[in-house]
């Protein structure tokens, strides 16, 4: 790749310093959190460690090929946007909608992208990106007129608008008008199939798994065209009038910012994760170290035995000590052991996620953990379903009806595990309660332990359940007159 700044805000990429991956630079950030959530890159190649001053560069090549990657980062990140998707959203169309809206609307909701995934799996990937990343723009487009059959768009899906994801890392450039709202998009993409990043590095997200061409280009939308430029996103070549007349970007966050692209809320957990990864190389080395010692003894110039640095230590002969095996202190690795765990419980807490660790944990401190949990849950929420909608306004405009479309996603996100409420509906149940109260208690316990065949099933043991906890509530009531 040429040595060429993409960005004025970024430098070329990838950024290195000797033999590691400097993190701490702009250039490097999404791709880091990339490969924290998945274990790729420097996580996998070494690159992430940090040499020490004294390290040559074999004892660290031989660092690099023991490292291992624990990763703690990837739990945190699903605790903080799959318990939204835990159950599926309400959606809801304008009742007097003709039948021909109502087959396109369920096309797009089947198949968003064009590549089979639903509208329910589409918004939990861009909200799994969002926190990862701090933002990822949903776009949407309509390659054809829609001016086929209804029989043909369902078989083929040609016509239907689809949506696709641009996180920051493609963000070529972007404008704003005067109050801080999005008027444009750019973004690198490879001609008629894969999306670029900043970087020059292809992410295949658009259209078509193979590849035609390795000519890298600039797309960019605003309200009145679509622009397609040059690689370096100067020069126009071709532009197409976008004919619904407003920018067809939808900005997915995790929480209100002013920002167009605010810091991964994530981004300082990933740190830490860092900084566990490396310490837990320097743990295995100290330990490979205690595990093969060094052997020390006397010796004479002529006494024929190999030594050095790595193989034993001699010293002379007149010395009044006998021969003995040395290594590391022990204290050390037990201390570096318990920086470890102390690290790990930092990361979580940063994550306000301690209750999914397996320590001692006070119920009220749980309880503290779930709340805050539950309130960035909450938050990010509202802003799924502020995008969703906003996607529905989008999709109505390409084809001509408003759909008056609403989105609820539940905000029961099942924090709780199923012993903590079952443990709950015993004490319930063994302080005489049987309000409405342990009927729900009882509802839940049952979604959660049992597996339904099908949504009739699971209704009609709900409804049980809630007959026989009224005829238990009655028998009560019945018993306490006498």
């Amino acid at each position: 790749m040429a040595d060429e700044t993409i960005n004025d805000n970024y430098n070329t990429y990838p950024w290195r310093d000797g033999d590691w991956t400097n993190i701490t630079q702009e250039a490097n950030k999404y791709g880091f959190l990339e490969d924290s959530l998945l274990g790729t890159g420097g996580y996998r190649n070494g690159w992430y460690l940090v040499p020490h001053k004294r390290e040559d560069k074999n004892d660290l090549n031989m660092r690099k090929s023991k490292a291992y990657y624990s990763n703690q980062y990837r739990p945190i990140w699903s605790a903080h946007h799959k318990p939204i998707f835990k159950n599926k959203a309400i959606r809801t169309i304008s009742e007097s909608t003709p039948q021909g809206f109502i087959d396109l609307y369920e096309v797009f909701k089947d198949n968003c992208d064009g590549k089979g995934n639903s509208l329910q799996s589409f918004m939990e990937q861009g909200a799994g990106a969002t926190k990862n990343k701090g933002a990822v723009f949903l776009v949407m487009n309509n390659d054809t007129e829609i001016n086929a059959t209804i029989e043909d768009v369902i078989s083929s899906r040609s016509g239907v608008p689809y949506v696709f994801e641009i996180t920051p890392e493609m963000v070529h450039s972007y404008k704003q008008d005067s109050f801080g709202n999005l008027t444009e998009l750019r973004w690198w993409q490879q001609k008629e199939t894969l999306t670029y990043d900043q970087f020059g590095n292809p992410s295949n997200l658009l259209l078509s798994d193979s590849i035609t061409s390795t000519e890298k280009i600039v797309v960019g939308v605003n309200d009145s065209e679509w622009s397609v430029y040059d690689g370096n996103g100067s020069t126009l070549l071709q532009s197409f009038p976008n004919e619904i007349g407003v920018i067809p970007v939808v900005r997915l966050v995790a929480e209100p910012s002013d920002e167009v692209i605010p810091e991964s809320s994530l981004y300082s957990v990933a740190r830490i994760q860092h900084r566990i990864y490396n310490l837990a190389s320097i743990i295995t080395d100290i330990a490979d170290n205690q595990a093969f010692s060094i052997l020390t003894m006397p010796m004479t110039a002529n006494s024929g035995v190999d030594y050095g640095t790595t193989k034993g230590l001699g010293y002379p002969s007149d010395a009044s000590r006998s021969p003995e095996f040395i290594s590391p202190d022990a204290q050390q690795l037990k201390t570096l052991i318990e920086l470890y765990h102390g690290l790990i419980n930092e990361m979580y807490q940063a994550g306000v996620v301690s209750h999914l660790q397996r320590f001692q944990q006070s119920a009220e401190s749980k309880e503290i953990d779930r709340e805050r949990l539950n309130d960035l849950l909450g938050t990010f929420k509202m802003q799924i379903e502020q995008a969703e909608r906003q996607l529905m306004f989008l999709f109505g405009l390409y084809v001509g009806y408003d759909y008056e479309y609403r989105v609820t996603y539940s905000d029961d996100f099942g924090v709780s595990t199923l012993n903590e409420q079952v443990d709950m509906f015993i004490k319930l149940m063994s302080a005489g309660v049987t309000t409405g109260l342990a009927s729900e208690l009882e509802k839940q316990i049952a979604e959660k332990a049992l597996d339904f065949d099908d949504e009739e099933m699971k209704a009609e043991l709900l409804e049980r359940i809630e007959i026989e906890r009224d005829i238990a509530k009655n028998q009560t009531a019945i018993e306490n007159q006498f």
